[in-house]
């Protein structure tokens, strides 16, 4: 999805947290990925600014949803 469809699904949904593993199989498509997808800012250590990075020991990266 691109950030903005993330966005409102994010909304829609009324989440609280997104959690990204490096493991999770929806981040090796990215050769399929929009140019503007979000999996590609995960990837490449970047985040949408509504999403705050929570510390977190472990694979898992967390972030708290902001600002919506």
């Amino acid at each position: 999805a691109t950030e903005a469809e993330a966005r409102a699904i994010t909304v829609r949904r009324q989440l609280d947290l997104v959690v990204i593993c490096a493991g999770m199989p929806e981040l090796r498509g990215l050769p399929d990925a929009a140019p503007d997808a979000l999996v590609r800012q995960f990837t490449q250590g970047r985040h949408p600014d509504w999403l705050l990075p929570i510390e977190t020991a472990g694979p898992q990266s967390v972030y708290r949803v902001s600002g919506l």
